[in-house]
């Protein structure tokens, strides 16, 4: 028989890669993952990803997944928790109401349930000002600096200000922090004339409003809901999300309770999709 260099080169290519292909039909899968989003996970500080750990691992004890099946990813800012969802084609969350309503359309969110969070089942944010105010009438004003967490929806700012604050009607400056404190902090230093604060910031500060204080309300949110436990239908899987569905009301229960409280999360309900009803009705109210 001729030698023929070209056939037992191309063998030893194909060869090379069934061998190199092996390992991994026989190796681990790689963990899906679940993204947790909210202002306050900013004070765990270094302890952030150990509490999100802690969590995961109690998802997956409750649901039957084997140990490593998730791994968990924390975010203090929840706007970059939905490009980190998008980007890496992640298949539950747990998401503050208005990033829900914002992506549920585009990623096909579907609520599993809702995560009630130490600031408890309903939500009012406050915007408040400093003494003296800056500005004369909130409805009217324009070219105001306004400092808040979430800057990067103007329908979320319409919806938390009853329309006060609208960049898309009127001009503010935004200014993005990090957290409420921070966005007090701007006011005090007279870099915004507007603070939009969480509902666990307010009934701290809420007596230097009163008479003879150095802060002035201005106008506080309609009632919102909690955060939502969240499939991402884009992209999860049908088998795993009928064995978290069936688990979901059980997370935070008996031995499950310290490794919610330090996600900041007193407890996780089944269901109750119709609680952000009203929120999804208010974008679409003011949507173009």
């Amino acid at each position: 028989m001729p030698h023929r260099p070209h056939v037992v080169c191309a063998l030893a290519v194909l060869l090379a890669a069934s061998s190199a292909l092996v390992p991994a039909a026989h190796g681990k899968a790689a963990p899906r993952e679940i993204v947790i989003a909210h202002e306050y996970l900013a004070e765990a500080g270094e302890h952030l990803a150990g509490n999100v750990d802690a969590l995961v691992a109690r998802i997956e004890e409750v649901a039957g997944f084997p140990k490593g099946t998730f791994r968990g990813r924390g975010f203090s800012k929840p706007n970059e928790a939905l490009a980190y969802i998008r980007k890496n084609k992640v298949p539950f969350a747990i998401l503050p109401a208005h990033q829900y309503v914002e992506a549920r359309k585009a990623l096909k969110l579907e609520v599993l349930g809702r995560a009630v969070g130490l600031d408890r089942e309903i939500l009012q944010f406050t915007a408040v000002t400093r003494r003296p105010k800056p500005f004369g009438d909130l409805p009217s004003a324009s070219n105001l600096k306004v400092a808040t967490t979430e800057a990067s929806d103007p329908m979320w700012l319409a919806v938390l200000t009853e329309g006060d604050v609208d960049p898309r009607r009127r001009a503010f400056q935004m200014l993005e922090v990090g957290t409420s404190k921070e966005a007090l902090e701007a006011l005090l230093a007279k870099k915004v004339d507007l603070a939009i604060l969480h509902p666990r910031l307010w009934p701290e500060i809420k007596h230097r409003a009163d008479a003879g204080g150095d802060l002035e309300w201005v106008v506080t949110s309609p009632k919102l809901p909690p955060s939502a436990f969240v499939a991402v239908g884009t992209y999860v899987r049908a088998a795993e999300k009928k064995k978290l569905a069936a688990a979901v009301d059980k997370i935070c229960k008996t031995t499950g309770a310290p490794a919610c409280g330090r996600m900041d999360i007193l407890y996780v309900e089944a269901g109750r999709g119709e609680t952000y009803q009203d929120l999804i009705d208010g974008y679409e109210a003011r949507r173009f």
